[in-house]
């Protein structure tokens, strides 16, 4: 069984939490997290099934439904500026270099596209023929994605129960955590999600064993969602995204049928609070 949820929610770096919801119409409603109030919520898409969500430093959106990723600019909440990619994105990522990066999860692989030039076709950066298997240079069911500094490329890759890395322009992966590592790291059960803090650090988001891990001087932890007999607040259902803020506090997205929540642990005072949404 694949994650319901999908990757439509974003934080940047002025953090503002985006969260892109919607029954018959399709909204991008956006929430700070400094002031603790709704910013902005007259973004109409227009679609009623959006996954992939990213925004940019300067405040540009990109969007994605099931064949498409269009971009907003920075202040426009009436039309769709331009169609960059033709694909579903489970996740977008853009790196330093204004590359986006879209996780094709049903056909097995990422791709990448320049933002610099509407000229560029997507080239494939991970799952070399789109086929799903287990080799070094396929994927299987790829979900959550980053791209460091050093234009290296993290993905979750889900059905393999691994993470892996690619450099720049190598085809053929490295496992960094679950099936396959080199050295024993931390086996994991439909990972969703991978994001690096500013140490290098790997955070996972681990779908059915409902927990994130983290990587450290020691090799990896359990860090959210440890205890299955702790207090509700301190649980996690179903998780399939998490966040940063520039405190460093982790906002995870989880939940079930009924009810999404998006919620905050602050590890440095061991606490958390929560903001919910129905759907």
């Amino acid at each position: 069984m694949l994650p319901k949820h999908h990757k439509n929610t974003f934080i940047d770096n002025n953090n503002n939490l985006y969260i892109a919801s919607g029954n018959d119409s399709y909204y991008i409603h956006v929430w700070s997290l400094d002031k603790q109030r709704w910013t902005r919520s007259n973004i109409s898409i227009g679609w009623s099934f959006g996954i992939g969500l990213f925004v940019t430093v300067n405040g540009d959106i990109y969007v994605g439904n099931n064949s498409h990723v269009i971009k907003w600019m920075f202040n426009d909440t009436t039309m769709p500026s331009t169609t960059v990619l033709s694909g579903e994105c489970y996740d977008i990522f853009i790196d330093v270099n204004n590359n986006l990066y879209c996780s094709m999860q049903n056909q097995h692989k990422v791709v990448k596209k320049s933002l610099l030039s509407n000229l560029t076709e997507p080239i494939t950066v991970a799952g070399k023929n789109g086929s799903p298997g287990a080799e070094r240079h396929l994927l299987f069911y790829p979900y959550g994605i980053f791209v460091d500094i050093h234009l290296t490329l993290f993905v979750a890759d889900h059905d393999n129960n691994r993470i892996q890395r690619f450099e720049l322009n190598q085809l053929n992966g490295t496992t960094v955590a679950g099936n396959g590592s080199k050295n024993v790291t931390i086996i994991l059960n439909g990972p969703t999600e991978i994001v690096l803090d500013a140490d290098n650090n790997l955070f996972i988001v681990d779908y059915f064993y409902k927990r994130i891990v983290s990587s450290g001087p020691n090799g990896f932890r359990c860090i959210i969602g440890c205890n299955p007999n702790a207090s509700a607040s301190a649980r996690l259902y179903s998780p399939s995204t998490m966040y940063f803020d520039t405190y460093g506090n982790i906002f995870v997205v989880h939940g079930n049928d009924k009810v999404t929540q998006i919620q905050k642990f602050n590890l440095a005072a061991n606490s958390c609070g929560m903001f919910s949404r129905h759907e």
